[in-house]
């Protein structure tokens, strides 16, 4: 079975493509099939036809399908969170020789799924495990890269790690090197939608630094006809960069980068780069993120229920699945909300999993007086630095 189908590659296949696959009934093409339905999101019922299709290709003996029916279990696709199925699926795919169901045992040893965290164990498990691979995937470089990032490994080791992803086709590592000239350029030219994000962002301060400029202006200029003009250039100018900004975005999803519906969809939620407030778009924006296991957009939902923003059809009780969701796919600011909800009688068909994965750590948080200090800050917060980032669950299905 071919292990190295890339995400991206999975948003650039073409109708025949996809009719071609629809046609087949080899365990690899009902394999890759079925990921097409999870991380394209095509149909409201692309949960259970990608179930369906793995299971098919489970049956023809791959391992592959195996890890990525495991990886629904994890996630709660099919119904609550079962790591019961999930470590014994993934433990079965290790033993039929699946490369990235080891990878994935390496990111639970460090990132605690099933065990607790232990980043420099992972680390050390990753890189026995890698030296043992005669022909390695290049996402175990990768995730090599970002787990020594993540204890604050000297940038010229983590870049080489990146480097050599890059070097085996794995071009979403371009994102990973932040501090090397023209990297992200040229990671953009090559396809790397996370790229798009980057250079989205830095043109997004230039728009607010002209916007401030807006304000200085009325005290500085004394002739109206010369502010005026200085305004009016201004005006141009933000409109010009709002319009590279939202190109930008669309060109990420079109990538395949979740990433870019939640930049999209926040534009209208805040009404942003001179875009007026658009719940209807908003909504559209961020559930097309949210299906595809963007963890944030899963979170925005949520709150637009509960301001009252969202279509009328939804209620408090899908405001807290889409809160456990966000968890279950990475937001760890919601874990507050969760087990708030769950004391407060609501979620109680998710309980066995609630007080299992997640009361356990909402005890471990500090105590009330110190909790805000040390708890990630809001997505709302204009003055966060944390960016909303991909869960390691819809794409990064192999890892």
């Amino acid at each position: 079975m071919k292990e190295s189908i890339f995400h991206y590659e999975l948003f650039r296949l073409s109708p025949d493509d996809i009719a071609r696959l629809q046609a087949s009934d080899s365990a690899d093409d009902l394999t890759t099939l079925g990921l097409w339905h999870i991380i394209t999101a095509t149909y409201d019922d692309y949960v259970s036809k990608a179930e369906t299709l793995f299971r098919k290709a489970i049956a023809k003996g791959s391992s592959v399908a195996k890890l990525q029916l495991a990886n629904m279990y994890r996630l709660g696709d099919l119904g609550p969170v079962d790591l019961d199925q999930y470590l014994h699926l993934r433990d079965e795919s290790i033993d039929e020789g699946c490369q990235m169901a080891q990878l994935r045992l390496c990111r639970d040893i460090a990132y605690g799924v099933g065990c607790l965290p232990d980043i420099e164990k992972g680390i050390a498990e990753t890189r026995r495990r890698l030296a043992a691979i005669a022909y390695p995937d290049p996402r175990w470089y990768d995730a090599l890269g970002w787990m020594l990032m993540s204890i604050d490994a000297p940038s010229e080791e983590t870049n080489s790690w990146f480097l050599k992803a890059i070097e085996c086709g794995f071009i979403d590592s371009y994102s990973g090197l932040v501090d090397m000239p023209d990297a992200i350029e040229m990671g953009r030219k090559e396809g790397c939608g996370g790229c798009c994000i980057m250079l989205a962002e830095e043109l997004e301060k230039k728009y607010h630094y002209v916007c401030g400029n807006d304000a200085n202006a009325i005290d500085f200029f004394s002739d109206p006809i010369e502010k005026s003009d200085y305004l009016a250039k201004n005006d141009q100018y933000k409109k010009e960069l709002a319009e590279q900004i939202m190109s930008l975005y669309h060109e990420a999803t079109q990538l395949g980068e979740t990433a870019g519906y939640y930049y999209l969809g926040h534009i209208y939620y805040s009404a942003e780069l001179g875009h007026m407030e658009d719940d209807g778009k908003a909504w559209q924006y961020f559930m097309k993120g949210a299906r595809m296991g963007h963890c944030v957009c899963l979170s925005m939902l949520a709150d637009m229920i509960e301001e009252g923003r969202a279509p009328q059809e939804y209620q408090w009780e899908d405001a807290c699945l889409f809160r456990l969701k966000a968890l279950r796919y990475g937001d760890d600011r919601q874990l507050l909300n969760v087990v708030q909800a769950y004391f407060e009688g609501d979620l109680e068909d998710y309980a066995e999993e609630i007080v299992r994965d997640y009361i356990p750590r909402y005890d471990a948080l500090p105590d009330a007086d110190d909790s805000l200090d040390n708890w990630p800050k809001d997505d709302n917060d204009e003055n966060s630095d944390d960016d909303p980032e991909d869960d390691d669950g819809r794409f990064d299905a192999w890892a």
